[in-house]
Order: structure tokens, then sequence, then C-alpha cells
């Protein structure tokens, strides 16, 4: 299956979780570090969820889904041991038109979530289109200790370097030829970098 690959912009987005174990966790963490605002349903959650309710603001529903309880959300997160539970959240979403993922299950999912790697703004997400998740990881893995954490920082300095080019250069063709001449070079050196690791 041939996917699209998209990054979303969750900020202030209404995203349900139908779960509350480990995977859960991690999702429910993903979606709040995005900006979305989470809710969670379920009858029971990890010590590591109710920890991180205690630092971010989700909204905790505990007890077992229900049918409405997907009415409002903007993207849906299915990551619960029952089948029956998932196949009935992927049923709702459905219905209603509302992207979702049902952990494990990519049969049942309008979208799967990649292995991501993350170093400040920059964001690398690798997918097998949900047939090898396990790949998938292990490769994040490989590539953590490729891109070391200070290429945040030097990604920064060139986003700045960036801006004002923009600013004092309006010309499209100016613009591209300080690109090359300045940012280019800085973007070798972080290659360099990257393959000596």
């Amino acid at each position: 299956m041939k996917l699209y690959p998209v990054f979303l912009n969750l900020e202030g987005k209404s995203c349900t979780v139908i779960g509350g174990g480990r995977v859960a966790e991690r999702k429910v963490r993903a979606l709040v570090d995005s900006g979305a605002v989470v809710k969670v349903i379920a009858p029971e959650v990890s010590e590591g969820m109710e920890l991180l309710g205690c630092e971010k603001e989700i909204a905790f529903l505990k007890r077992e889904y229900r049918q409405g309880d997907l009415e409002g959300a903007f993207l849906v997160i299915a990551a619960t041991n029952c089948r029956d539970t998932n196949a009935s959240v992927y049923k709702e979403a459905e219905e209603r038109g509302i992207p979702v993922n049902i952990v494990d299950s990519p049969e049942h999912s309008s979208f799967y979530v990649p292995s991501v790697l993350r170093r400040g703004d920059l964001c690398i997400a690798i997918s097998t289109s949900g047939v090898l998740p396990y790949f998938a990881k292990k490769l994040r893995v490989y590539l953590e200790e490729k891109f070391y954490p200070e290429i945040a920082l030097d990604i920064e300095r060139l986003a700045v370097l960036r801006r004002e080019i923009i600013a004092e250069y309006r010309n499209y063709k100016d613009k591209q030829l300080y690109f090359s001449r300045i940012i280019d070079p800085e973007i070798e050196k972080i290659f360099r970098k990257i393959e000596v690791r």
C-alpha cells in the first residue's frame, strides 16, 4: 500500500485515545507534546499515564469506551487489548469521518503513527506502511546514534541565517544564491558530522 506522508498541526485539536496502558501512554505523550487537547478513555490507566496527567492537562474518563465518545474528535487512537472495543472505535470513527489508528491493526487504521526521531525542529518519521513497525523502530534507534543531539542547535543557527537572507533579499534568484553560498556549506558540515558518527 502506498501511503501519503504528512505532518499534522494538532495545536489545540481534540484528540481521543482509547486505552490506558503503556502503549496508550506513549501515544498520549506524543499527542500532548504536539499541542493536542487529549481525552483518554479507559477504566484504568498506567502509573506513567497518571503522572503524565499531573504534568499536563489531560481529560480522563475512567470507564469503558461507549458509542458516541468520539464526537468532536479531530483524531482518534485506540490502544486496547480488546478486539471488540477496537472494532467499535474503528466503526464509529469511520462513520464520523475521523482519522483513526488502531494500534497493531493496520487493516483497521486510516493512518499509521511512524517511528519518530526528534532533534529540536528536526523531525524524521520512519514507516514501513504498517507491515514491519519493528524495522522502523530499529532504524530510528540506529539513526538516533547518527543524529547527534546538538544538531538541533546547528539547525536553529541555520534557521536564523535563512530568516536574515529572506529579510535582506526579496529577489528569488538572490535568495537562492545566498542560500547556496552561506547555508549550503554549513549543511555540508552537518552532513560530515553525521557521517563520522
